[in-house]
């Protein structure tokens, strides 16, 4: 459950009035201030809609990542596109940027990086993600579900109203 002090952060990440001036540190110190894996779920949510690299790395590199949250953004970033685009040798700035995203998280979850395990998720119970063409692409051991003690769906009515 989100405090008031998280939901009011959240609500202003989602207002991008943080990226007046100086956008790169406001975000920075905004995001520096996330202190619950809850927090960092929806905060990586709304950042995923307009992502930088370095903005990724903060997310998958913060203590409070799990392998839950690093499924979630290995999945949002459609590895199965950028696996099919690479092997045809038809990326473009934007997926080559991504792709390496893509491959350090990948990295990260097949090293079993991510032992601090809270959030639950599953790449084929989002209604964003289904099984498609191309999964043989992605290493099997990230097709699987993660279990942990907290299953999160993003409620947005929890911090937007």
């Amino acid at each position: 459950m989100l405090t008031e002090t998280q939901k009011k952060r959240l609500q202003y990440l989602h207002s991008y009035e943080w990226a007046e001036g100086n956008e790169e540190e406001n975000l920075k110190a905004l995001l520096a201030k996330i202190d619950s894996h809850e927090e960092l779920w929806f905060a990586s949510f709304i950042i995923m809609w307009s992502p930088e690299e370095g903005d990724l790395k903060f997310f998958y590199t913060h203590s409070l990542c799990d392998r839950g949250l690093a499924m979630f953004l290995y999945w949002a970033l459609g590895p199965m596109e950028l696996y099919k685009a690479q092997n045809e040798n038809k990326m473009d700035e934007l997926q080559k940027s991504y792709f390496k995203v893509l491959k350090e998280i990948e990295g990260l979850l097949l090293s079993d990086h991510y032992s601090n395990g809270k959030i639950a998720f599953d790449p084929f119970k989002e209604s964003w993600r289904k099984k498609e063409k191309g999964l043989e692409l992605v290493p099997e051991e990230l097709v699987n579900a993660t279990e942990r003690e907290m299953e999160l769906s993003l409620n947005y009515n929890e911090v937007f109203n």
